[in-house]
């Protein structure tokens, strides 16, 4: 059903993800909880790679507290603090960004487009912006756990 209420296709720019659950007859929400769970992956593989990178440039300087007694615990445990410092550090620039970029770029949007009258910015809740930011720490944290663990087990002979 079209959005005039004739029977047609609905225009991709007012495609929602609501909309395209229903378009191709699967339960609400559906579209919508798979991009998010894509978009929780691709964090999740990428933070797993940039903190891997992180603690292997690190490597011997790991190697030498290794080396005056630390355990590999003792090593993990020094890391985790600092991924989760840049799990929150990204999750708070995204929130901030998810409240005022809705907000900002319609009324450019009309200067650019020559309309007379912006739309109403959108209604945004307190979960809305803390939910994905609060998964988005999570995911972070996940994804610096094995390069953590890794480097807490690399032989101290090995890392220096």
């Amino acid at each position: 059903m079209g959005l005039d209420g004739k029977p047609g296709r609905i225009p991709l720019e007012v495609l929602t993800p609501a909309m395209m659950s229903e378009e191709i007859g699967l339960p609400p929400g559906t579209v919508g909880a798979l991009t998010t769970g894509l978009a929780l992956t691709l964090v999740a593989m990428v933070s797993a790679w940039a903190f891997a990178v992180a603690v292997r440039r690190r490597l011997a300087q790991l190697g030498m507290l290794g080396a005056v007694g630390a355990t590999p615990s003792q090593i993990s445990r020094l890391i985790r603090p600092e991924t989760a410092s840049l799990a929150v550090a990204g999750a708070g620039t995204g929130a901030v960004l998810g409240v005022l970029v809705p907000r900002v770029l319609p009324p450019l949007g009309v200067l650019v487009q020559g309309r007379l009258e912006a739309p109403p910015p959108p209604d945004v809740g307190v979960f809305d912006v803390l939910a994905p930011a609060l998964l988005g720490v999570v995911a972070g944290v996940v994804a610096a756990w094995l390069p953590a663990r890794t480097a807490g087990r690399v032989a101290v002979v090995a890392a220096l």
